[in-house]
């Protein structure tokens, strides 16, 4: 048995690869792909920020911040992994 799926979409004709233009189409994946950057770099950041010359303890709301982050990429990774 043969499945076929159509969809009512035209794609303009560009120099993007294929797959480059299929991934770019997929709004939701898109997002993910955004928001897991900018919380990477938030992470990134506040690991620096976390890391004092004198020693002093990461301040409790950083922590909290970083779990809230953490659980949101997990979230993410797993929603990617549920598209691919």
């Amino acid at each position: 048995m043969i499945l076929r799926r159509c969809t009512g979409q035209e794609v303009v004709g560009t120099d993007e690869a294929a797959l480059e233009a299929v991934v770019a189409a997929d709004v939701e994946l898109m997002a993910l792909r955004e928001e897991e950057a900018d919380i990477q770099s938030r992470l990134n950041a506040v690991s620096l920020e976390d890391n004092p010359v004198d020693g002093d303890a990461p301040q409790a709301s950083t922590s909290a911040a970083n779990d809230a982050d953490n659980d949101r990429l997990a979230e993410i990774y797993e929603r990617l992994a549920v598209s691919l």
